[in-house]
């Protein structure tokens, strides 16, 4: 008995059964006889045959198998040919009716709304069990290649590899199908690879509902599998070594067990497995959700998958089209080569910013950005309108990262794709790199150019660079961007539409009639902000556009349409994002250009923009009246149409100018749009003038344009199997920009408006940061916090037989100050200033700008070296968190036993250089633990200690503790690292805190120097109620003024007769290396260029963005991670620091005051901590000087310290509005009303 399955495009009914079996065998309906199988026993199976000839018989066979233990609908086909009077052939034929669609459809089909499930029940013969043992021994290539061997068609059976995916993964499936409709293995197929036969097999057990288990697998030899239900269903498949195919050499068959659907799983369906069927759905759209994607899998498999299972398919079909996260940024100069290979001529570059980061053994550049524009769009700038539309969109997978878009507009109004970038993020070093790549390789030297964007301040910057050679470019600002701002400060819906009908009135009259009627409804807010843009109106209002630069595009709406389009590809890797937009742009062309042409033919020689403003101003012209002017008459008066009412009064009917020599209007139209207004018509039809040609009207406008557009053409780059050889770097991503963040990613900004956008409330790349902060929980939360406490040590007792030691470990210096005393530390001064620490950018945010402590601070104060390796060469591979008690280290070691041999002397004088090095230089806030961490290190010989960056490590520490402090907000907390030096520097540079010098004693050693740590040895200690001060503190910070801080306190005068230490000015050259300094598994970001007024020199803004990522701050020695060496975990920064290169501090043009920083800064920092606490007059302080009196500020027992300023300027405020409040009264104004100057001034 013969068995198949068939497939019926719908249910099937009685006569479509009996036709298919005619069809199929070749037999008359008188030859056959059809019996319907089912399943009637309870216990066990009994099967009945049920004669089948009529409809009845069909519908009734139907109704008994729904009912049945096993429903699964057989037919078995009976066929009697009667070829002579003599001869009798019988064939017997079971035929298991499907549709050829999912399993649960054809039920639907079949047996109407039913939720039971059919199996596919075929009987077989029995087979030897030893079978596998055979067919083990078979020698494949001996096996018969004849009629046996049957390779699979490419009509949608063939799974072989189509190298269209841009990908160097085992296995991709271009179009993501399975094996086909209908299910067949047979002996001889061949498959390319064991992973093409794995998925075909599992493709074929899960369609069958049939899981089956491995019975052998080597790579090199076998690969035989057998039903994991207990039916006898085998497969064997070998290799054969001359081709490297695969072979299936026999197979068992057909399934006689049960089906596993009901079960609701199925071993073989796997992640990858499904990975491989959802290429379709992912390349389609790879935003697609994961329940999307949990019920189109149930639909094709029948089987309801698990949320995790589902998003593991989807990042496997990812990486089967694109190549995974990471290998995806290696393929993009391969890929864009191949596009470069067929389409000569375009433009790509990669900027690693001079990152590098080994990879498995090879040393490769960090892919930061990478530009790429196509001849096809770049080369047709000539054909549109000069204006450029920017904009971005930051992407949404595994690396953070932007996508940079330059667009342009098409005399169709639709946008023509001009560049992309792939950038970190939206900062002012990318806006720059961008727009200067799209001015070399799309601009050119010969046109000005405007670009209209949202006033983003890297927006701005990046439109005042300079190109040698290349005219300036216009900057005009997208007035719908511009409207919204008006939103911020009177939410209006009549307002915004009077302030957009502002931005685009034509002439300077019109503009004041409009500005005056929309000031009557404006408030107070609204006009102070109005006021203040009035200097930049030729930014934003088209009738001050001088030239015409706005040519009529007043917002960026086209390129947000192309970030639309984008939009849906933000979660592919970056190689799938720039193919896509090789495949978008192609889209484009090949459509727009059969549009534009059909429309050419038919008639219409102007573009859709031109046509329909020439449209409506054509049927005003009909009541316009011209009167010609000079002997030429080329000026005309043309007289608009007006109406009169019932008393006789004219209403319109204005005068306007046109001169159709010089092509302009008094009405701004021909000088701003380029087009003929109403009144230059006029003016043309009474001179008998085409007020088309072009010497009136811009040819860009001109259908003709479109074509020329539009015509040019791409050439595909087919797959990587056909793509020239790329001997090119390899490339990586930059692992700071990998997102470690659990849960669903944003995919939507938040809405805000173009002053939201150019000037954030807080600069921080992390919500998470500032949620936590302590400026958060006192700024915004008006929380009361405590000061934080300082964690300080006292070294050990010292031993002048140590000197020698510490001398050659280059410690020395420092050692001897500490010894001789160590300043007084005061806590709430410390934990104002971490108040204003900024995690990201690793400074104290205050009033005038950002201040930090810098390499040169370290060197000064402390003089430990700077240059040299981070950590030894083995590393930390220790991820122990404890240390040794300071209490023991101090009862065991403290004293060196007198007479003791030199060998016992230097081990105390390590001992006592670990302690001050654990507790001093690095202490934590965590308790009285020397940690294990530097002992690798100091247990060197003592000349190799010196050779270490300890100033670098120092300054590590001590920015990682300050990042922990900065969230610590319950009353116990501590602030560790070097808070002595970090004290010290705050007395050196501002007023605040600042303690009297008693004496700067005088220097005796001639074995060590000094460092700045000498002169504040000696000082009046503070003393008052600690909350009182850090509230005072904390006053005092949010009205410091530049004026009062001391920038260069180490060239100070009264000082010169200290010689100090030489290690001070050693490494001068790395006073300013932006290098990341590391400690271990510590890795810090040091970002000198924003506070280049400490050095005197002239502050950039804004500043180049760097910042320590939440991931590196994550890291600490509690993680256990795969690397035994820190080395290896931070290799790319360690790199970094070995490639460092110096430069001299003093270089770069000198400070000067800097209006538009301090602009930039003041609007987009946080400046004030704590305003409220400033409200208490100073004149209801108390005058006694005892320490324990709660008053609001204390000047009095802080003798020989700088007065506090803040309660004086608070005072003053109050009594100036007081004062401008009366005399408003008095001058009978509104009490506090805002126009008034001396109440402005108060402010």
């Amino acid at each position: 008995m013969n068995e198949s399955i068939e497939f019926f495009d719908g249910p099937p009914s009685f006569s479509d059964l009996v036709d298919r079996v005619m069809r199929k065998y070749g037999c008359r309906v008188d030859e056959i006889s059809l019996r319907g199988r089912f399943d009637c026993g309870k216990t066990r199976a009994h099967y009945v045959l049920m004669k089948l000839a009529f409809d009845a018989n069909w519908k009734h066979y139907k109704d008994v198998v729904h009912e049945a233990n096993v429903a699964c609908l057989e037919v078995i086909v009976k066929i009697v040919r009667m070829p002579g009077p003599n001869v009798v052939m019988r064939e017997e034929v079971a035929v298991v009716n499907h549709n050829g669609t999912q399993e649960s459809e054809m039920l639907h089909h079949v047996l109407g709304e039913t939720e039971r499930d059919f199996d596919l029940a075929i009987a077989n013969d029995d087979f030897s069990n030893n079978i596998f043992e055979r067919e083990a021994n078979i020698d494949v290539d001996n096996v018969s290649m004849g009629s046996e061997d049957c390779e699979l068609e490419e009509d949608g059976v063939d799974i072989s590899m189509v190298h269209k995916a841009i990908c160097e993964s085992s296995m991709v499936n271009a179009e993501g199908k399975s094996i086909g409709e209908s299910p067949v293995i047979k002996k001889g197929m061949k498959f390319n690879s064991l992973e093409e036969l794995k998925f075909f097999l599992a493709d074929y057990a899960v369609r069958l509902h049939r899981p089956f288990s491995v019975v052998h697998s080597d790579k090199n030899l076998r690969y035989n599998v057998m039903c994991k239900q207990g039916c006898h269903w085998r497969v064997w498949s070998r290799l054969i070594s001359s081709t490297g195919q695969w072979r299936i050499s026999n197979v068992v068959q057909p399934h006689t067990c049960r089906s596993s659907q009901p079960k609701r799983e199925h071993v073989q369906c796997t992640a990858k497995y499904l990975g491989r069927r959802i290429l379709g759905i992912i390349r389609k759209d790879s935003e697609t959700s994961v329940p999307s994607l949990v019920e189109s899998i149930f639909i094709f498999s029948g089987y309801r998958v698990k949320y995790s299972k589902a998003w593991q398919a989807k990042q496997h079909a990812v990486a089967l089209l694109w190549g995974d996260w990471k290998e995806s940024y290696g393929m993009v100069p391969r890929v864009l080569s191949a596009i470069t290979y067929y389409n000569s001529g375009v433009k790509w570059c990669i900027d690693s910013c001079g990152m590098m980061l080994p990879d498995n053994g090879v040393l490769k550049h960090i892919l930061q950005r990478v530009f790429w524009c196509f001849p096809q769009c770049s080369e047709v700038f000539q054909h549109c309108r000069p204006v450029i539309l920017v904009d971005g969109t930051f992407l949404t997978g595994k690396y953070k990262g932007t996508l940079m878009m330059a667009v342009a507009v098409d005399p169709e109004q639709q946008l023509v794709p001009l560049a992309f970038a792939l950038a970190e993020s939206e900062n002012n070093e990318s806006w720059s790199w961008f727009m200067k790549l799209v001015r070399l390789h799309v601009v050119g030297p010969s046109r000005i150019v405007c670009m209209i964007s949202d006033r983003y301040h890297r927006l701005l910057n990046c439109a005042k660079d300079h190109i040698d050679g290349f005219p300036p470019l216009v900057h005009r600002w997208c007035t719908r961007h511009f409207a919204a701002n008006m939103s911020r400060r009177q939410k209006s819906n009549r307002v915004i539409g009077k302030l957009k009908l502002l931005c685009k009135v034509h002439t300077e009259r019109e503009f004041c009639e409009k500005l005056e009627d929309l000031v009557k409804d404006l408030n107070d807010d609204a006009k102070e902000w109005l006021k203040g843009e009035m200097e930049d109106k030729d930014k934003w209002a088209q009738a001050f556009d001088e030239g015409g630069m706005h040519w009529g595009i007043m917002t960026t709406n086209y390129s947000e349409s192309l970030n639309g389009v984008f939009k849906g590809i933000r979660s592919r890797p970056v190689a799938g994002i720039i193919d896509y937009s090789f495949e978008k742009c192609n889209a484009y062309f090949v459509n727009r250009w059969r549009k534009a042409r059909e429309m050419l033919d038919q008639g219409y020689r102007i573009g859709q923009v031109a046509d329909d403003y020439l449209s409506e101003a054509e049927l005003r012209s009909v009541h316009h009246l011209a009167e010609p002017y000079g002997p030429e008459r080329m000026v005309y008066s043309i007289r608009s149409y007006g109406t009169t009412n019932i008393g006789g009064e004219s209403h319109g009917g204005r005068h306007y100018r046109v001169d159709l020599n010089e092509v302009s209007c008094t009405y701004n139209v021909p000088q701003l749009l380029h087009l003929p207004c109403s009144h230059f018509i006029t003016a043309c039809k009474a001179r008998g003038l085409n007020y088309e040609s072009p010497l009136y009207m811009s040819p860009l406008y001109s259908r003709e344009h479109t074509i020329k557009i539009w015509e040019s053409s791409f050439q595909p780059y087919l797959d990587p199997s056909q793509w020239p050889a790329y001997e090119g770097v390899g490339y990586v991503p930059n692992p700071s920009l990998m997102r470690n963040k659990v849960g669903r990613r944003q995919k939507k900004h938040f809405t805000g408006d173009m002053d939201v956008m150019a000037a954030p409330g807080y600069p921080l790349l992390e919500a998470a940061y500032d949620l936590q902060h302590r400026a958060h929980h006192l700024a915004d939360l008006n929380e009361n916090l405590t000061p934080l406490r300082a964690r300080v040590h006292s070294p050990l007792r010292w031993d002048e037989r140590y000197a020698q030691y510490l001398q050659r470990a280059g410690f020395l210096d420092l050692a001897v100050q500490v010894v001789g005393g160590l300043p007084p530390m005061d806590g709430p001064l410390l934990t104002a200033m971490v108040d204003r620490w900024c995690p990201e950018t690793h400074t104290f945010h205050l009033p005038f700008g950002e201040m930090t402590t810098t390499m040169q601070d370290v060197a000064m104060i402390l003089g430990l070296p700077l240059d040299g390796p981070p950590e030894p060469e083995g590393g930390d591979s220790s991820k122990k968190t404890s240390g040794v008690s300071s209490a023991w280290l101090r009862e065991h070691f403290d004293v060196c036993p007198p007479g003791a041999n030199d060998e016992v002397v230097q081990r105390y004088a390590r001992v006592w250089l670990w302690h001050f090095v654990s507790t001093i230089l690095l202490p934590d806030a965590a308790g009285n633990t020397v940690s294990w961490m530097v002992l690798p290190i100091l247990g060197q010989v003592w000349e190799n200690i010196d050779v270490y960056s300890w100033g670098s490590a120092a300054l590590a520490w001590l920015y990682r503790q300050l990042c922990e402090a900065c969230r610590c907000t319950a009353r116990d907390s501590n602030v560790g690292g070097c808070t002595y030096m970090l004290q010290i520097w705050i007395w050196e540079r501002m007023p605040m805190g600042r303690p009297s010098r008693l004496c700067v004693d005088p220097w005796h050693r001639d074995d060590a120097r000094p460092t700045f740590y000498h002169v504040w040895k000696h000082v009046r200690p503070v003393r008052s109620n600690p909350d009182r001060r850090y509230k005072a503190y904390t006053n005092e910070f949010d009205v410091l003024t530049q004026h009062q801080v001391e920038w260069k306190p180490y060239d100070r005068e009264q000082l010169s007769h200290i010689v100090f230490s030489p290690t001070c000015y050693r490494d001068r050259e790395l006073w300013r290396c932006t290098t990341p300094p590391i400690l271990y598994y510590v890795v810090e970001f040091y970002m000198p260029h924003r506070v280049m007024r400490q050095f005197g020199r002239m502050q950039p803004c804004p500043p180049l963005e760097l910042s320590t990522s939440q991931q590196l701050h994550s890291i600490d020695r509690r993680k256990r991670y795969k690397e035994n060496d820190w080395r290896l975990k931070h290799a790319q920064y360690l790199l970094l620091w070995q490639n460092k290169q110096g430069c001299d501090p003093e270089g770069g043009p000198y400070w000067r005051p800097n209006n538009e920083y301090i602009r930039w800064y003041c609007t987009s920092m946080r400046t004030k901590v704590k305003p409220s606490w400033t409200n208490v007059p100073i004149e209801d302080a108390p005058s006694e000087s005892n320490a324990d009196i709660a008053n609001a500020y204390d000047t009095v027992t802080r003798y020989g310290t700088q007065p506090e300023r803040a309660p004086l300027h608070d005072y003053m405020g109050q009594q100036l509005a007081r004062l401008s409040n009366e005399t408003g009264v008095i001058m009978e104004h509104t009490v506090g009303e805002g126009d008034g100057l001396l109440c402005q001034f108060a402010e």
